[in-house]
This record gives C-alpha cells, structure tokens and sequence, in this order.
C-alpha cells in the first residue's frame, strides 16, 4: 500500500510503503500488515504522517473485519512510537487485555511488555519499545484452528553487547558511519501461533 502525501503547495513526497499479505496458514486465512513508520526526528510533520499511515491501516483492516468478523489479522512493525502512544490507540483502537477486544478492536499485547528494564531498541540509553505485533480478535478466538500462543521481544544473549554498567544492549551494526559489525539497533519481536 503506497501512500503519497502533499504539502500546502502541493509538492509530494513519499514514505516507506505498508507491506499487505493475505496467505494461509494451517488452511486459514492470514491477513499481515507490515510497516515501518516515520521516525521521531521532524516530529511535527511526521507525527501527522504516522496518524494517516495508521488510518489508511485500519480503514484496510474495517473492510477486512466487515467481510469476516473473525478474520485472522496481524499488524507489525517499527511504528516509532510506544504501544500506549495517543496514535496507536485511538488509530487502531488498541487494547491491552485481549479480553477487552470486541468488533474491530485489536488486542496490543506489547503494553504488557513494556518495562525500564527491557525493550527493543535504547534511546539515549532508555529502553524504548517501538516493534510491536496487534492481532485481531480473530486470532484470540478458541474455535479457530490457529490458536494465539504468545508476543515476546527476542533478546537473546547473542544479540546484545554489553555496556559497563549500563547492562546488555542490542549490538547495533552501525554508529552513524561507523560499522559495529553487530546484528541491529532493534532486537526482533515475534508472536507465536499454532
């Protein structure tokens, strides 16, 4: 899904395109939206960005849900924001216990991750968690053949470096220009279904 915005003098310009996928798994339909939103530097107009990127996202998702109310959908990403950010929220109408999910609501189980300990990125060396997975209320149904198991960030040892007494960070590949030769600045985040 390609987005093109316009400013006030209607000069274009263009972001990184949302990744939509309907595949099958375990002969259920699968639904994913895969995105990497604008970043937090330019905050007055990419703020305004992500809002739109993320209402495109569920204007899509509405449509899927009318068709299928417990159509299985998966959103994913780095949204540079944290799951209880006002945009993630609102937008997508974001829960936090999949119990609260009703109609086109979807379940964000990335709240419950969120710490000062743990998250998958470091910025100004505070944890932040702006990979998050958001599933329907499709997937938490227990009379589907795919059954949600689980959302974690994957943190392992191999994945971190350690600084002094700051504790074990992602091993980032680069510092501005500077090559690290480590893995990412982010650590993945994953879900498990079955």
């Amino acid at each position: 899904m390609r987005v093109v915005f316009k400013d006030s003098f209607g000069e274009k310009s263009y972001t990184r395109d949302i990744l939509f996928l309907e595949t099958e798994l375990n002969n259920n339909k699968l639904y994913l939206f895969v995105v990497h939103l604008p970043s937090k530097l330019d905050q007055e107009v990419n703020q305004v960005k992500r809002r739109i990127l993320l209402q495109k996202i569920k204007t899509k998702i509405d449509e899927i849900l009318t068709l299928d109310s417990e159509a299985n959908i998966m959103l994913m990403g780095d949204f540079n924001d944290t799951p209880t950010a006002d945009n993630i929220r609102l937008e997508l109408d974001a829960r936090i216990s999949p119990d609260e999910v009703k109609n086109k609501e979807l379940y964000n189980p990335m709240v419950k991750l969120m710490s000062y300990q743990r998250g998958s990125l470091v910025h100004r060396k505070q944890w932040m968690l702006f990979d998050q997975m958001l599933i329907s209320k499709g997937l938490l149904n227990a009379n589907t053949n795919l059954e949600y198991v689980k959302t974690d960030i994957f943190d392992a040892a191999f994945l971190t470096t350690n600084i002094g007494k700051l504790g074990a960070f992602p091993n980032r590949t680069f510092v501005g220009t500077k090559y690290l030769g480590g893995y990412s600045d982010h650590f993945p985040v994953f879900t498990i279904i079955k």
